[in-house]
C-alpha cells in the first residue's frame, strides 16, 4: 500500500491506530505539504504542515482568498453545522450575492440578538412580512438614509409596509403605502416649498403649508391687524387674557420687535409707538427674556412716543402698568402724558429716592393728586409697577402695586383744586417725560417690556393675575 507503518511507529490494535507520538501523513509526492496527526491538552489536532504557508483546504478544493497561511482553514462547499457555531473573532463576509439569512418555519426567530439575555434587539416576523426593532435606531451620519434603496431621497422613514413610490419628503410616518402615492400620518418635505403634512395624500398636497405653519405656531394670526414677529401662539393667547383683563384699554405694547423704529400695539386701536432711533441701534439692542423683547433704554437720549389720542386721555379712572428691571431708579419716567410745558396729564415715574410714584394732574387748577411707595425700586432685578386710580379726585383713590401687592404708602400732592385730568394734545411718551420747554428729561435707565394703559380701576385680583401672566411671559 506504500505505507511504512511500522518504521513509524503505527500499530494495528484490535481496529485501531495507535502511536506514541505524533502521525504524518504524506499523501503524495510533495515532501514539503502534508498533514499531521496529534493530540494536546485532550484535545486531537489535524495540523496542514506547508513550506509555502500554504492553507489546509477541507470538502472541495478552492481558491485563497482571505485564507493567507497556513494557520487558515478553506471550505470549498457548504458547511452545515447542526449545533451551535461559536466565533471567537471577527467575522468576515464577502460576495457580491449579499447575506441571506433565513429563519425558516420559526416565525418569531431572532436574526441577531445581542447580550440581551435572549431578548432581541432585531427580529423577523414571518406573519407581517417585516423586521421588528426593539431598541432605538441611532445613524452615524446625518445624511445617511434610514430607509430602503428604492428611497434614495429620504433620511428617514417610518412606515407600515413598503412600497416603492415616486413622492418625496425627509421625514415620513405613513399609515398606507401604495406604488406611486401615500396617505401620511405625518409628512416633512424641506424644499423651497416646504410643507407639512397631517393626513396629506402624495407629496403633502392637503397639508399645511409654511406661511400657515408661522401663523400656528408663531402667534402670526389678526388680532387687531397686528402680527408681532415672535410672538408665538401661547404669546398670543397671554397677550389677549391680558386685553381681556384690561377691559377699556388704550394702549399694550409687548415689545414684538428687535428691528426698525416701530413699535406694535397689540390692541386694535393701532397706537404703534416710534421710537428715537432703531432698535437694533441702541446702546444694547433687543434682546430676549424669557419668551419676550426686553428693551434696554440708555437713560441718556433712548426712548419712544406715542401721538397724541383722546385714548390717553380721562377724567375718570384709569390704570397703568409696566415690568421694569432698572440700572438707575432715581428720577426717571416709566411712561405718561407729561409735558410740562402746561401739558400734563399724567404719569408713572421714580422720584429722586427711586419711589415708584403715579400722578394725576389738573392744568385748569395747577393742582396734582398722586401716591408713591416710599421704598426705592431698587436695580437688578424685574419688578411689575402698576398703578390705578378710581377717578374720584383724591389721593385716597390712587393705589401703587409692586409684584402685584399694593404698597403705597404716602400722598404725592401739589397746589389744591384737583377736579380732573384735561386733555392737553401732549404725546404718550415712554422712557421720559418732557420739560417746561418740551425738551425731553427723566430719561429711563433700564430694561422694560409691556407698558400699557387702560380708562378702568383695576382690582387687587386683576392686578395679580397680570403679574402671574408677565411672570411666565418673562420667565420670572
Amino acid at each position: 500500500m506504500g505505507v511504512e507503518l511500522f518504521k513509524q511507529g503505527l500499530e494495528l490494535f484490535a481496529d485501531q491506530w495507535q502511536a506514541p507520538g505524533t502521525i504524518t501523513l504524506k499523501p503524495s509526492a510533495d515532501l514539503s505539504d502534508y498533514l499531521e496527526l496529534s493530540t494536546t491538552s485532550n484535545r486531537t489536532l489535524i495540523t496542514a504542515i506547508s513550506a509555502n504557508d500554504n492553507p489546509l483546504v477541507m470538502g472541495k478544493d478552492a481558491t485563497t482568498g482571505h485564507s493567507l497561511d497556513a494557520d487558515d482553514v478553506i471550505f470549498g462547499e457548504d458547511i452545515e453545522v447542526d449545533g451551535v457555531a461559536y466565533l471567537d473573532s471577527d467575522v468576515i463576509i464577502s460576495t457580491a450575492n449579499g447575506t441571506d439569512v433565513n429563519p425558516g418555519s420559526d416565525i418569531d426567530a431572532d436574526l441577531i440578538t445581542v447580550g440581551v439575555n435572549g431578548a432581541p434587539i432585531l427580529s423577523w416576523d414571518e406573519t407581517q412580512n417585516r423586521f421588528a426593532l426593539t431598541h432605538g435606531l441611532i445613524p452615524t451620519n446625518a445624511t445617511t438614509d434610514l430607509g430602503v434603496t428604492a428611497y434614495p431621497w429620504r433620511r428617514l422613514n417610518l412606515i407600515n409596509g413598503i412600497t416603492a413610490r415616486t413622492n418625496v419628503a425627509d421625514f415620513v410616518i405613513d399609515s398606507s403605502v401604495t406604488s406611486g402615492s401615500a396617505t401620511h400620518l405625518v409628512s416633512l418635505k424641506m424644499d423651497s416649498n416646504a410643507v407639512f403634512a397631517i393626513e396629506g395624500v402624495g407629496n403633502g398636497s392637503g397639508g399645511i403649508d409654511t406661511a400657515t405653519l408661522r401663523a400656528l405656531f408663531y402667534g402670526e394670526v389678526n388680532f387687531g391687524g397686528k402680527s408681532p414677529q415672535n410672538c408665538d401662539s401661547i404669546n398670543a393667547m397671554a397677550y389677549t387674557q391680558t386685553l381681556e383683563i384690561l377691559g377699556d384699554y388704550s394702549v399694550f405694547l409687548p415689545f414684538s420687535e428687535a428691528t426698525g423704529s416701530t413699535v406694535t400695539d397689540w390692541t386694535s386701536n393701532g397706537h404703534d409707538a416710534t421710537t428715537s432711533e432703531t432698535l437694533q441701534t441702541f446702546d444694547t439692542p433687543p434682546a430676549f427674556v424669557g419668551s419676550q423683547y426686553a428693551y434696554d433704554l440708555n437713560g441718556t437720549d433712548e426712548e419712544m412716543d406715542i401721538a397724541d389720542h383722546a385714548d390717553f386721555s380721562t377724567a375718570g379712572a384709569m390704570s397703568v402698568g409696566a415690568w421694569v428691571n432698572m440700572t438707575t431708579s432715581a428720577n426717571s419716567t416709566a411712561f405718561g402724558v407729561w409735558d410740562a410745558n402746561s401739558k400734563r396729564e399724567w404719569r408713572l415715574s421714580f422720584n429722586a429716592s427711586g419711589s415708584p410714584t403715579f400722578e394725576a394732574y389738573d392744568e385748569g387748577n395747577s393742582a396734582s393728586i398722586g401716591r408713591k411707595d416710599t421704598t426705592d425700586i431698587g436695580t437688578g432685578s424685574w419688578k411689575f409697577v402698576v398703578a390705578t386710580f378710581d377717578g374720584a379726585g383724591v389721593s385716597a383713590g390712587i393705589n401703587i402695586y409692586i409684584n402685584g401687592v399694593d404698597l403705597d404708602d404716602a400722598d404725592v400732592e401739589t397746589g389744591s383744586g384737583f377736579a380732573n385730568q384735561v386733555d392737553s394734545a401732549a404725546a404718550l411718551d415712554i422712557g421720559f417725560n418732557e420739560d417746561g420747554s418740551s425738551a425731553p428729561e427723566n430719561y429711563f435707565d433700564g430694561l422694560m417690556w409691556g407698558p400699557w394703559m387702560t380708562k378702568k380701576e383695576l382690582s387687587a385680583d386683576e392686578v395679580w393675575n397680570l403679574y402671574k401672566i408677565g411672570k411666565g411671559l418673562l420667565d420670572q
